[in-house]
């Protein structure tokens, strides 16, 4: 169907804007997703007939969304893959509204595409293979003539990312009291360091750390404490020796404010961002994704979303056996059917693991001296 037939994007209510918004950083769709599933709300309002003002979660009910994808299947308007899409945006604006409280309950979209007899297209989630994470973690490592490189904390945050598998929103919001060590067991009395997830939906969950994080995460606190010592260093030099010209004077000033408000940033506290820019502000996703592009330059692999870390830690995960529910936990996906995909991506790191089982260790001993 043509784009004028459908509401314009400014008379639409103001909770799909926000929902729109929320996209990059919560769901990390590039712009043209963004667009799309923009038009696809947008259409679902033209074909359910509701004013764009009016549109939102509760005009949507399970009998409304389906007979509006039976009108569009039926229109010959929108093609089959349009309407996946289209179902997908549903999905997304309903699991937004409802992690916002605007809604309570969400159709039931997996039914409506069966009824509607459409098969829901899949592509696979990019992700880094080991060879192409061990380029990113030893180039993170690297010093870079780039202004927006740091890095310890860079070789850290590509850890959070791919070994925890956060998302990109879980590791611009952390703050170092996300950060604790809990006593699990008393056993020996010890402790472990846990790291308090603040994720999708305002759910929480608890992460061990394992001793590498805890290793990357105080290199780049070290650090972090470093500049803060560095700065405050300067700011006595230039109180220790004032300047007699009024005009340097002033210009010693604001170099010291400057200083102070830059030890400010970097300062450690509860509230804290756990990871900051160069400049000692939070990454904004697009200086996130700004970052790993950079990164992935450096270090001769093709471009890739934050996202992909997180899909990475999924398969690497699945790869070594981890159950299902377990990575379902880690990673906290509402359902098991999204962690299953990576099960099947893990199927080609698989290679050589069999090898390494009892079960055919002891084939291999029965098979000795049978095989030419």
């Amino acid at each position: 169907m043509k784009n004028p037939d459908l509401p314009k994007p400014d008379d639409m209510h103001p909770v799909f804007h926000r929902w729109l918004e929320s996209l990059p950083l919560l769901e990390d769709k590039p712009p043209t997703t963004v667009r799309a599933y923009g038009q696809a709300l947008r259409r679902v309002a033209y074909f359910a007939e509701i004013p764009p003002a009016s549109f939102g979660p509760t005009e949507l009910g399970q009998a409304a969304l389906t007979d509006v994808v039976r009108r569009m299947r039926s229109s010959g308007e929108v093609s089959k893959a349009t309407l996946n899409q289209t179902l997908s945006a549903v999905g997304s604006f309903f699991d937004w509204c409802i992690a916002e409280r605007i809604a309570d309950e969400a159709p039931d979209i997996r039914r409506i595409r069966k009824i509607s007899k459409l098969g829901a297209d899949r592509s696979d989630p990019e992700y880094y293979r080991p060879a192409e994470l061990e380029g990113l973690f030893q180039q993170a490592r690297q010093p870079s003539p780039s202004r927006i490189r740091w890095p310890a904390r860079d070789l850290a945050m590509c850890a959070f990312l791919a070994v925890l598998g956060l998302r990109a929103s879980e590791l611009t919001d952390a703050t170092l009291d996300w950060i604790s060590r809990e006593r699990l067991e008393d056993v020996d009395g010890s402790a472990t360091w846990m790291l308090q997830v603040r994720g999708k939906g305002r759910k929480t969950r608890w992460l061990p750390l394992s001793d590498e994080l805890v290793d990357a995460h105080s290199l780049w606190h070290q650090e972090r404490q470093d500049e803060v010592e560095t700065l405050q260093v300067a700011i006595k030099h230039l109180r220790d020796h004032p300047q007699g010209d009024p005009e340097r004077q002033e210009k010693q000033s604001g170099e010291e404010e400057r200083l102070e408000d830059r030890a400010d940033r970097f300062r450690p506290g509860p509230d804290r961002p756990l990871f900051l820019t160069n400049e000692g502000k939070r990454f904004t996703y697009r200086q996130l994704h700004y970052w790993l592009t950079k990164l992935n330059s450096e270090a001769s692999l093709r471009d890739r979303s934050p996202h992909s870390l997180r899909h990475t830690a999924g398969v690497q995960l699945a790869a070594d056996g981890v159950p299902m529910n377990v990575i379902q936990s880690l990673l906290g996906h509402a359902s098991v059917a999204t962690t299953g995909i990576y099960t099947e991506l893990a199927g080609g790191e698989l290679v050589g693991v069999l090898n390494r089982s009892e079960a055919n260790t002891l084939l291999r001993e029965a098979l000795d001296g049978a095989v030419p």
